[in-house]
């Protein structure tokens, strides 16, 4: 009877609060950016991660983030198909709605967290897509701004300079974990497929606590070069998973006007 009234309760609070969320999940959209990259692992592509920026044409303070993470077909040991949607402020990275459909072998799972900033609040909800059973439902409070996983690039983009370190409460599942960013340095030129000359990058690195809890098992330490520009642009990665080490290498970009900063570009610039 408990759990039927905690239920009960939350869907109350849902249909109260539901119309501002809905606005936004509706609102037009423009895109900026889209970025692929292809993931390795050792000696092997094992999938891609596509990462898209939408602006809110109603709301210009909020952008719509969009990641599809695909394992490549017939791998053996692996089978991920995730897609994620979030809705954040740019200012400072905090996610007003977030949408996630995730394939981990035979289950398919529906996350969907709607957040009220007016209440402090979080509701979270989790659905087996095959059965439509609703697994869970809890609501979360909060104290201040907080990232997700996806969120988690467009704010370091936001927040980049040179000597910064950063921590920032992270929301996975329904529990906080720290993830810290170290805008160490040096400025490195990075070799990838989106240029013939190598990119001038800027490194940084970062420590996520998230053991057990990340999107598509990412935990632990990584290391970042972001193009050595303003519009830091992530070119590559070196990530932690639970199976070691991968690669994330930027191999197509769809952002008009940008040039990634290579040598050349940056002796026609200077001539200009």
């Amino acid at each position: 009877m408990k759990s039927q009234i905690v239920l009960l309760s939350l869907i109350i609070l849902l249909s109260n609060l539901s119309a501002q969320t809905l606005k936004l999940e509706e609102a037009e959209t423009k895109l900026e950016e889209k970025f692929v990259y292809n993931v390795g692992w050792t000696f092997l592509h094992i999938g891609t991660i596509t990462l898209s920026t939408e602006r809110l044409i109603s709301y210009p303070e909020l952008v719509k983030i969009t990641m599809d993470i695909k394992t490549a077909p017939l791998l053996p040991f692996i089978n991920i198909d995730e897609h994620n949607i979030a809705i954040i402020r740019e200012s400072d990275g905090m996610t007003f709605y977030y949408y996630g459909k995730e394939k981990n072998d035979r289950q398919i799972v529906e996350v969907i967290n709607r957040f009220y900033e007016s209440e402090n609040l979080t509701v979270h909800q989790v659905k087996d897509c095959s059965t439509g059973e609703l697994i869970c439902i809890d609501t979360i409070r909060y104290n201040e701004p907080y990232l997700i996983g996806t969120s988690l690039v467009n704010y370091t983009r936001n927040i980049a300079a040179a000597g910064l370190i950063k921590t920032a409460p992270t929301l996975l599942g329904t529990k906080f974990y720290p993830t810290t960013l170290d805008f160490c340095g040096p400025v490195e030129f990075v070799e990838t497929e989106i240029c013939e000359e190598p990119v001038r990058s800027f490194k940084y690195t970062g420590s996520a606590e998230w053991e057990g809890n990340a999107t598509a098992g990412l935990s632990g330490d990584f290391t970042g070069w972001f193009s050595d520009d303003s519009e830091k642009v992530v070119i590559y990665a070196e990530m932690e998973i639970l199976l070691g080490s991968i690669d994330i290498e930027l191999s197509e970009f769809y952002k008009p006007g940008w040039i990634p900063p290579t040598s050349k570009s940056l002796l026609v610039q200077t001539k200009k």
